[in-house]
């Protein structure tokens, strides 16, 4: 696969995915925000106010699809990043062990899924008794580790032997400094209000 196709197949769903992110905010600071519903802490509570949104909006027939796209969404996700994680422990296991020998890589793989899936399991049936505190607990690992992992994959495309054509721009450079020292503000601010 070309560069060109690579970039393709990452920008297009990351543009749609901000586009859906911005939507769902819309909703929630619109409609939610400005008619005083008090999100339910519970997670089915809170996903029936989802859905009772979309029916209002666009009424029954249309919410029972949206209920079932955004069910989708998630599943899909979450494959996606187990896959994901699984992919790169695996490799790090590989790397570590055998200095990049990917003898043993599938059974590294299936072992890292099992853990992962496990470890989840128990964060969400300890922490999904109260569903604002799983959402707190989701943001605050997110807006941690998002400004270091940024910083990381900046460091490695930036210092691995690549083509010329596929090295980034001067410009897509300070574009993700940029965004990494804003996400690493962003972290900081957000971590001292929920202490302050």
């Amino acid at each position: 696969i070309d560069l060109a196709t690579t970039r393709m197949t990452f920008t297009a769903p990351y543009v749609l995915t901000a586009f859906m992110a911005v939507c769902f905010c819309i909703m929630g600071a619109g409609v939610m925000h400005s008619e005083g519903i008090e999100p339910l802490t519970d997670a089915p509570g809170f996903a029936g106010q989802i859905v009772n949104l979309y029916a209002e909006a666009l009424g029954s027939g249309p919410a029972i699809f949206a209920a079932m796209a955004a069910l989708s969404v998630m599943l899909t996700t979450v494959i996606a990043a187990l896959d994901a994680q699984a992919r790169v422990l695996a490799a790090s296991i590989a790397l570590f062990r055998t200095g990049g020998d990917e003898t043993g890589l599938k059974r590294d793989y299936a072992l890292a899924c099992i853990v992962l899936v496990c470890l989840a399991t128990i964060v969400i049936f300890y922490l999904l008794a109260n569903f604002t505190v799983f959402l707190d607990f989701t943001v605050s690992a997110f807006f941690v580790i998002a400004p270091v992992v940024a910083l990381l994959n900046y460091l490695v495309i930036t210092r691995c032997d690549l083509p010329e054509e596929a090295r980034p721009s001067i410009a897509m450079k300070t574009l993700s400094i940029v965004a990494i020292i804003s996400m690493g503000t962003l972290a900081v601010m957000y971590l001292v209000m929920q202490l302050g």
